[in-house]
């Protein structure tokens, strides 16, 4: 069957589902591939709302964990211009499948068993020690930053080094880019 498919009124099996409070049916229809994330074109709502309006904690939990969001990766040091954005990352996601993707998406390449991550709430930090874990076993969800350090010196000093050279590489930049703006008023000015 088709997961995707919709009644008359344009709702699709997970909407049903998840109005009517089905956790087991929600569950099986997303392993089959539904689409948390998709809003009804009449009431701009997601099954996630639609179980939220109805009250069914089980079934909000579901759906809460399978919806992709943005997460955000703050490095201790570098200031908010060293934050990465992930796209499309759901609380189900392994804390080791985290650390790989922030591997490949930061520019100082950090080692996975380098880094040291953490949800900092009421003023503690809990780190995301299990690797095995769902990254919401720790509470990691849509509106959460996660801070992020290096667990030895060398690859800090390396990750600021990357920064650095960055900045001056961009001041660089800007720098030829003011030049050559100063040249083409200065050749404009001769032809008037």
């Amino acid at each position: 069957a088709n997961v995707h498919a919709k009644e008359k009124q344009n709702r699709s099996a997970l909407f049903m589902a998840a109005k009517n409070g089905h956790t087991d049916c929600c569950r099986l229809l997303l392993r089959a591939g539904a689409d948390p994330a998709h809003k009804s074109a009449s009431s701009g709502m997601t099954a996630l709302d639609l179980a939220e309006q109805e009250f069914h904690t089980e079934t909000i939990a579901l759906l809460r964990a399978a919806t992709p969001f943005a997460l955000v990766i703050q490095p201790f040091i570098g200031g908010e211009e060293a934050a990465i954005e992930l796209e499309n990352v759901t609380a189900e996601l392994g804390v080791g499948e985290l650390r790989a993707l922030i591997h490949d998406k930061m520019k100082s390449a950090p080692e996975p068993d380098q880094q040291r991550l953490f949800v900092i709430a009421g003023g503690g930090q809990e780190p995301l020690e299990d690797e095995t874990l769902p990254i919401g076993a720790y509470k990691v969800g849509p509106g959460v930053t996660l801070h992020l350090a290096m667990q030895d010196g060398a690859a800090a000093a390396a990750r600021r080094a990357a920064r650095e050279q960055a900045r001056a590489q961009a001041k660089e930049a800007a720098k030829e880019a003011a030049a050559r703006r100063t040249k083409h008023k200065q050749h404009k000015a001769l032809l008037v």
